[in-house]
């Protein structure tokens, strides 16, 4: 039956807690970042913005003044980011170590070919360490030839990397306590850990190089490395290989730049890097239209420099920023910021199920494009080739139809309808169902679907809203310190747990409020339609 289908991870619920005030989060202020953003507020953005700080969401950019749509408020060069892109010190070396860390095969060279859809974790990876050799790579240890690999990085933008990742609060920039409890309660890990693995893997590789002493103190500095990965994952800009020959930062085709121009273009095709300040930019929560999102306006084509205008009219003192997703949900916010909203009208719980869809018969299998039975996002060919399908669920969507569709298609092929496709589409187009026997069957599983998910479900609600009541008595017991004794380090952490048990909580309570709505549509739905199209059922049957 439908859960026979079902792999063993098979409930993936994502959810987004949205609201007018933010939950739990614990930034801290710093004075060596208040130094560093003065400097760079001066050299990058408008006059018209400030920065302002508060414990909710950390340090952002306010207004001084209105801002209209579309009005100038950023500029840097492209180079200020000491991009991957350059050729810079011990790059291919690095890049090979990451190849292995994370191949499963042996891997003696870089490969001959590589899907550049895998382009963004590793540009990621070899983009922290770009920077983690501008800040801990003495220039007088190695070779004369290759210091100006180093110090292409200018003092206020290494000034501004020893900073940016004591005022981020995405996922990785957490304490591994803190990690290992969102691992706990989640229901869908979605966070790369294999950061500790790759960074030993390139230790081990240089101590046997003749830069084990040059490189020395890099690798001394595991946690910051781990910080700027999550940085450049959450607050990063994106920054793609065509961007950067357009600045004409240097000729490709001199013989100097030939081989590492081959190696961008293979293997680094997009990048991500951190441009100064732009983690000050707050995120702006939208209501569930998407007209509300604020779109973040810049400019990269035929410059070398990047400009970001005004997504929207600002009032003075209006907290300055941008929609960070088109859809951001509650994992998103706690994994990029730290931080989660109640009532988030973007909330979704999603499921996967095994894929049958291969092994319907060919009159069936021919109805698929024409029902859609998958989420957007592919197209029926490649729903046909997926292990597994996912489906969203919102409660205000009753049913949602692209499940039902496949679980009215898995019913045809169970009862082993022999009619033509045409046929079996006509009648779908006429009635919206297939056959009464068919109908009953598909709604009857949909909702026994849900009945079985929420009540296995019931337990770890209970035991989640337990724990989220311990933590959020034991940080109001610590904000209730005289000032000075506050334990700003367990402030935070709690407030990390506070969140990561939001997500699975909100979730869940959505679950239960889908099962509610499915009690009362799909009982008159299914009446409905087979009363008004089949007088021949019985009440008994309709029931």
């Amino acid at each position: 039956d439908l859960y026979n289908l079902m792999g063993r991870n098979s409930l993936l619920l994502l959810a987004i807690i949205i609201c007018f005030g933010v939950l739990g989060s614990a930034y801290r202020k710093n004075k060596k970042a208040e130094e560093t953003y003065e400097v760079i507020l001066k050299e990058h953005f408008s006059p018209s913005l400030t920065y302002a700080y508060s414990s909710e969401i950390g340090y952002h950019l306010k207004a001084k003044k209105p801002l209209t749509n579309f009005e100038p408020v950023y500029n840097t060069s492209l180079k200020t980011a000491c991009s991957m892109y350059e050729d810079f010190f011990l790059k291919e070396t690095i890049l090979l170590e990451i190849f292995r860390a994370l191949s499963k095969d042996p891997v003696d060279k870089l490969p001959a070919t590589f899907d550049a859809r895998a382009s963004g974790r590793l540009g990621l990876l070899l983009q922290a360490f770009r920077y983690m050799i501008a800040l801990y790579v003495p220039e007088n240890k190695v070779p004369k030839e290759d210091q100006s690999k180093i110090s292409a990085c200018s003092p206020l933008y290494k000034r501004y990397l020893s900073i940016v990742t004591k005022v981020t609060n995405d996922y990785y920039s957490w304490p591994k306590e803190d990690r290992a409890f969102y691992r706990s309660v989640s229901f869908r890990p979605v966070h790369f850990e294999k950061l500790t693995f790759v960074f030993n893997k390139v230790k081990e590789a240089m101590s046997k190089t003749k830069y084990a002493d040059a490189t020395k103190d890099l690798f001394l500095h595991q946690n910051k490395f781990r910080k700027l990965y999550g940085a450049l994952f959450s607050r990063g800009m994106n920054i793609f290989y065509e961007d950067w020959l357009r600045g004409g930062f240097y000729n490709p085709n001199k013989t100097e730049n030939v081989h590492n121009h081959e190696i961008n273009t293979k293997f680094l095709a997009r990048g991500s890097a951190l441009l100064p300040g732009l983690e000050l930019m707050a995120h702006l929560q939208p209501e569930e239209s998407s007209t509300s999102h604020v779109q973040l306006v810049i400019d990269i084509t035929n410059t070398s420099h990047l400009v970001q205008y005004s997504g929207a009219n600002f009032s003075a003192n209006a907290t300055y920023g941008y929609t960070m997703s088109e859809r951001p949900d509650n994992e998103f916010l706690l994994s990029n910021l730290g931080y989660t909203f109640d009532s988030n009208p973007f909330d979704f719980v999603e499921y996967s199920l095994k894929n049958s869809l291969p092994g319907f018969g060919a009159n069936i299998r021919e109805l698929i494009k024409s029902i859609k039975c998958w989420e957007e996002g592919i197209t029926a060919d490649d729903a046909i080739k997926e292990k597994e399908l996912f489906f969203r669920i919102k409660p205000d969507v009753v049913p949602n139809t692209r499940l039902l569709n496949y679980i009215r298609l898995m019913q045809l092929q169970r009862s082993k309808a022999n009619k033509t496709a045409g046929e079996l589409l006509s009648a779908f187009r006429n009635t919206t169902m297939f056959s009464p026997d068919n109908e009953v069957r598909s709604l009857s599983t949909y909702y026994s679907f849900f009945k079985f998910h929420t009540a296995k479900s019931k337990n770890s609600l209970a035991s989640l809203r337990a724990k989220l009541d311990k933590f959020i008595g034991e940080k109001q017991i610590s904000l209730s310190q005289p000032e000075g004794k506050i334990n700003h380090k367990e402030v935070q952490s709690l407030s990390h747990k506070i969140n990561s048990l939001k997500v699975p909580i909100g979730m869940l309570e959505l679950e239960y409020k889908h099962m509610k709505a499915i009690l009362l549509k799909l009982g008159a739905l299914a009446y409905v339609k087979l009363e008004k199209e089949y007088e021949k059922y019985d009440q008994h049957i309709i029931s």
